[in-house]
């Protein structure tokens, strides 16, 4: 059975005085906690640095995950959904894991936004359309190449209509 830590530290990105933070540090890692997942594996999440604005808090999150290639981003959305009591999974974006050499640690981003209409303002359409919030229009290769085209050959009002396609035809 592997085995999954989930522990959180808060740090400022733009703090000017990190040690400070390293004296307090004996409070936030006695809030380490340990998750299991539902096939019984765990995996450790470490939040290293958070930024919060109005719409999202943006943090960089490690997971340690000894015994396991990787962890699937969905798995990752819905701990730290459980973990931050979230009501909606989607309102988690993870995204940008790289994998360290030797495996067993992942680095990447989490974004966790406060409402559905702030998460379709201001994250990518790729993105959502890998959470399902966001459906590309189905056109073929040379559709596009030919609007292309006739958009070359034309300027100002003329030209924003055919790249919309709202022009005549």
């Amino acid at each position: 059975m592997d085995s999954i830590d989930i522990d959180v530290r808060r740090q400022d990105l733009h703090d000017p005085h990190p040690q400070v933070h390293e004296q307090q540090a004996s409070v936030p890692q006695a809030i380490r906690t340990y998750l299991s997942s539902s096939e019984s594996k765990q995996h450790v999440h470490h939040r290293r640095a958070v930024k919060t604005d109005g719409v999202c808090v943006v943090q960089v999150v490690d997971v340690i995950h000894p015994g396991r290639a990787s962890v699937p981003k969905a798995e990752l959305s819905a701990k730290m959904a459980k973990m931050y009591k979230i009501a909606d999974e989607k309102l988690v974006m993870v995204y940008g894991f790289k994998t360290a050499f030797g495996g067993g640690k992942s680095t990447g981003f989490g974004l966790i936004y406060d409402n559905m209409k702030a998460l379709q303002a201001y994250e990518p359409r790729y993105r959502l359309s890998r959470i399902g919030l966001f459906k590309k229009p189905e056109t073929s290769r040379k559709q596009r190449k030919e609007r292309k085209n006739k958009a070359a050959c034309v300027i100002g009002i003329k030209k924003a209509e055919i790249l919309r396609g709202t022009g005549k035809k």
